[in-house]
């Protein structure tokens, strides 16, 4: 029996993952996050895929580094904390629109 070393199978698990998600990879047992290999995928990493979850669907977007990632979560996290504020903040972007 040919036996596949934990990279391959990350690899063919990682593939997988565009139809599937990760946390099912995890709560199987198939993949583990805190494995050297897993971590190494991670750290190289360029794009970093995404999705928020909306009233009528989501909405599927690609950061191109970490960065833009931490910058969408945190600007995510003050809409999500400062909801008061978006009919003002949505009229000052109309204004600065025209």
């Amino acid at each position: 029996m040919h036996s596949q070393s934990s990279k391959d199978l990350l690899d063919d698990y990682m593939i997988l993952d565009t139809k599937g998600n990760i946390s099912q990879l995890v709560k199987i047992g198939i993949l583990n996050r805190n494995s050297d290999v897993y971590r190494q995928k991670c750290a190289d990493a360029t794009y970093f895929p995404f999705s928020i979850a909306c009233t009528h669907g989501r909405v599927e977007l690609v950061a191109t580094s970490y960065d833009m990632l931490k910058n969408w979560i945190i600007g995510i996290n003050l809409l999500v904390h400062n909801k008061k504020h978006l009919g003002k903040l949505k009229k000052l972007m109309e204004m600065k629109l025209e």
